[in-house]
């Protein structure tokens, strides 16, 4: 069916990528590109490709990123080369060339300050190049200027992957947009300036480019992101937007990881969207948004939002809004109806609704569904299953966040709230109702809705800090619910939500900072990426947690909401602009900082301490999920060196502070405290808050392999999940090795926290002699579910090497590294021993 050509539509979405996929996803050897690397060489990629060839080793070159990362990213033609090739002299290091498929997906301009900096201080982002990463743009969209190129909006950029994929990218110079719309809306979020409903980006006049590196919802690889940043950096492009990246593998050394801080050194303000999975609770960074430099940006909601609504034909004055998904979009929901409504089953409060196939025939009416039991799509294919046109879902907590995801199904779905979905229930079950029906419409119509939880963390944005306790997010920007831009050919608007949102109002606000800097030409201030960071995360607006008169931990919200105009009318220059302080055992609680005027007069100085809610999250040697986080009022103490200071213009004072953490906190409980050191200038009474972050306890003693039981196992290969648990042996033939019934060994374990190293050896379960070395990997991340669907998957294929293993009876030995271990010494290393695994073929 083809989208009928409505002008003006605005399309409804809510997309918090991954919470709603976590439970059915794992992590396993095909995440990766096959046989492919990314590798470091003293001599850059010539190196590597003269040592491949003078070894006799084949390979297909794909990509030169010596000016990123001195190195280049290669597919061998055997994946056990790269065992070779990690031995020979002048490698540095070698890693898997890693797929990433999670894209980090305006009235809010008055909690930010953009309002005023376009308005009195007349800024637009005029003479800054930023550069967006993502998967292109519909630059013919009228309010991103309907031409690319040199004189345009959209000036420069590249497409990586052209009219291939990223497994075989035929690259090209055109990045327009195909489909999706992701790119398209964070170009409008950044740079916008629109007729039709008269909105602007928050950078109208920046110079914008646009380096396309995935199909439509396709994943992208490590190596096609470093070739953009390595194109960008050429550009000399001052801001680089990305929002990207891989879930739960919080650490800072991954390839991206390194290039984007190696950029920010080199002067490029690098601006990385938090991941979207704040329901898993604490320590759900990615990369590369744990990234030392980079400015990461999670999602705060926006304060209003322009929503579809559906009416009944008994309560036309009662407008229901309802979000929906691209299934819908393409489908067209608000040009249906009336529109008979039926529940699923005679039910108020259906637990497991809709989990099982429908009783009875539901041709020609929309379902309403209540939520849980199970995903979405399953609920939806049951009612499409049954004949139903479409589907009304109904929150069954509106603690939980008003998403909707669907996938691979023919009919329409939107999703309402709990009040508005028990209405409706109610008017079906009213025995005054009965024998009429009840029907629904949905009019092409768009209302502007309050958001009740206007100016809040969204509950989707992850939370921090890293698993090398850096503080994570560096600030938040509006990401929830979010007007802008989409392709023409999807009817050219849409509001969005998640992070990638909040980075691309980030970078918008990045270029009024530059843009400022030039007008204020104030010498102490420079196009400095650390600098700015440190700027937006202590002029920033810590978010009070309701029900506490305390602010969010700064492992949710980091300095708090960016304020583009507390950052260009500030005299004072702080450094650091934060302390991230580790876990006790590691912890330094004497900090330094320094205050320095950098205005005209002289000014008096007072220090404060503003606690944050503490918060535990890890109960029964498991991570807990955000719903069962415990938040407590429990807060550090802080003393100063001192308490006022005055300095002269250029003046600058250091200052020492202590802090002891909160008393109440158990070390076993492995809580994290937080909160900020205030410093107000009583000029002008502006008040700069510095955010701190520290754990109470070992965070060493945080399981990394998780106690879950059953966990890890061995089960026979199948391409998804396990067929069949091994107890004590099997025997396996190794027949149609790489098939989806391919009669091999596969290793499922789970991690509940990161680990630097996994490395699987196998064995001899006759001699318990080693074998060799099946599988060595770094940098691994968490899992994100704490009841085990998300796991970490090994396939092995009989080989050792480039040799099948001859018959015989073998175990895998799992070696797990440690948070903060050294994989040389035994007590720091969890292992693990499978049962005996026959091979007979």
């Amino acid at each position: 069916m083809k989208l009928k050509d409505i002008t003006s539509i605005i399309i409804y979405l809510s997309i918090f990528l991954s919470i709603f996929l976590i439970n059915v996803s794992s992590a396993r050897d095909t995440d990766k590109l096959k046989n492919s690397f990314i590798i470091i060489h003293q001599d850059g990629a010539n190196g590597v490709k003269k040592l491949c060839d003078d070894n006799a080793i084949k390979y297909k070159f794909r990509e030169d990123l010596t000016g990123i990362i001195n190195g280049c990213s290669l597919i061998f033609e055997n994946n056990n080369d790269i065992e070779k090739v990690k031995k020979l002299p002048g490698i540095i290091k070698c890693y898997p060339n890693n797929l990433h498929s999670e894209f980090r997906v305006l009235f809010s301009d008055d909690i930010t300050g953009v309002a005023n900096a376009q308005k009195i201080n007349n800024l637009s982002g005029k003479g800054v190049k930023i550069a967006i990463i993502d998967n292109g743009v519909d630059y013919k969209h009228p309010a991103l200027g309907g031409c690319f190129g040199t004189g345009c909006k959209i000036s420069f950029g590249f497409d990586l992957v052209g009219s291939g994929d990223v497994y075989n990218p035929i690259p090209d110079n055109d990045p327009l947009e195909t489909c999706n719309g992701h790119g398209t809306h964070i170009t409008g979020i950044i740079a916008a300036e629109d007729k039709v409903f008269n909105f602007t980006g928050v950078a109208p006049k920046a110079t914008i480019g646009m380096y396309r590196i995935n199909v439509c919802n396709d994943a992208t690889t490590d190596d096609l992101i470093l070739k953009a940043l390595q194109l960008a950096e050429a550009e000399k492009v001052d801001v680089i937007n990305l929002s990207i990246g891989t879930p739960f593998a919080s650490w800072s050394e991954t390839p991206v990881s390194l290039a984007v801080s190696r950029l920010s050194n080199n002067g490029i303000t690098v601006i990385v969207a938090a991941p979207n999975n704040g329901a898993t609770g604490l320590f759900s960074s990615g990369s590369p948004d744990s990234s030392i430099n980079v400015i990461t940006v999670g999602s705060v909601e926006n304060t209003k939002f322009l929503s579809y609504y559906l009416l009944t034909s008994c309560c036309t004055d009662r407008k229901i809004i309802y979000t929906t998904t691209q299934v819908t979009l393409r489908y067209n929901v608000n040009t249906l109806g009336p529109l008979k409504l039926v529940l699923s089953n005679n039910s108020s409060n259906p637990e497991n609704d809709a989990c099982s196939p429908l009783q009875g025939n539901f041709t020609g009416s929309y379902v309403l569904i209540r939520r849980g039991g199970c995903l979405f799509t399953p609920k939806n294919l049951n009612a499409e299953a049954a004949g139903a046109l479409g589907v009304i879902f109904y929150n069954n907590d509106d603690t939980q966040p008003f998403a909707l995801d669907v996938s691979g199904t023919n009919i329409p779905s939107a999703f309402i709230s709990k009040a508005d979905g028990e209405f409706l229930v109610g008017l079906i079950l009213d025995p005054s109702n009965l024998g009429r029906s009840i029907t629904v419409r949905f009019p092409n119509d768009t209302i502007v809705v309050t958001n009740l939880v206007s100016g809040l963390p969204s509950v989707s944005s992850s939370w921090g800090p890293t698993f090398e306790m850096d503080l994570k997010p560096d600030i938040l920007a509006p990401g929830g619910r979010i007007f802008s831009t989409y392709p023409t050919f999807l009817n050219s608007y849409a509001t969005l939500s998640g992070t990638s949102l909040s980075a691309a109002y980030a970078s918008g606000v990045t270029a009024l900072y530059i843009e400022n800097l030039k007008i204020r030409g104030i010498s102490s201030l420079k196009k400095n990426p650390k600098q700015i960071r440190d700027i937006f995360t202590y002029t920033s607006s810590p978010i009070k947690m309701t029900g506490f008169r305390m602010p969010y931990s700064t492992a949710k919200q980091g300095g708090g909401i960016v304020n583009i105009e507390n950052a260009i009318k500030m005299t004072t220059l702080i450094s650091p602009g934060r302390f991230a302080l580790n876990d006790t055992v590691r912890a330094n609680y004497t900090q330094t900082f320094t205050i320095t005027n950098i205005g005209k007069q002289t000014v008096k100085y007072q220090m404060s301490h503003i606690p944050a809610v503490s918060v535990r999250g890890f109960f029964n040697n498991v991570l807990a999920s955000q719903t069962n986080l415990i938040y407590d009022s429990f807060s550090s103490q802080v003393t100063f060196s001192t308490v006022k200071v005055t300095l002269r213009p250029q003046q600058t004072e250091k200052i020492t502070i202590t802090i002891k953490p909160p008393s109440q906190l158990k070390a076993k409980d492995l809580g994290l405290f937080s909160g900020y050191i205030g410093v107000k200038d009583c000029s002008t009474n502006q008040l700069h808050t510095i955010p701190y972050l520290g754990l109470k306890g070992d965070l060493s003693d945080i399981p990394v392999l998780s106690p879950l039981p059953g966990q890890p196992f061995v089960a026979t290969f199948n391409g998804t999940h396990p067929q069949t648990d091994l107890v004590q042996s099997a025997v396996f033939t190794l027949a149609n090795l790489g098939e989806s019934n391919s009669d091999s060994p596969s290793l499922y374990y789970v991690l509940g926290f990161g680990s630097r190293r996994v490395q699987v050896t196998l064995i001899n379960s006759q001699t318990n002699k080693e074998v060799g070395v099946i599988y060595d990997s770094t940098f691994l991340g968490r899992n994100g579910d704490v009841v085990g669907f998300d796991q970490h998957i090994f396939d092995w294929f009989g080989f050792i090497g480039n040799t099948l293993v001859p018959d015989g009876s073998y175990r895998f030995i799992i070696k797990i590294l440690k948070t903060y271990g050294n994989f040389n010494r035994s007590r720091d290393v969890i292992t693990w021993t499978s049962p005996k695994i026959i091979i007979d073929l």
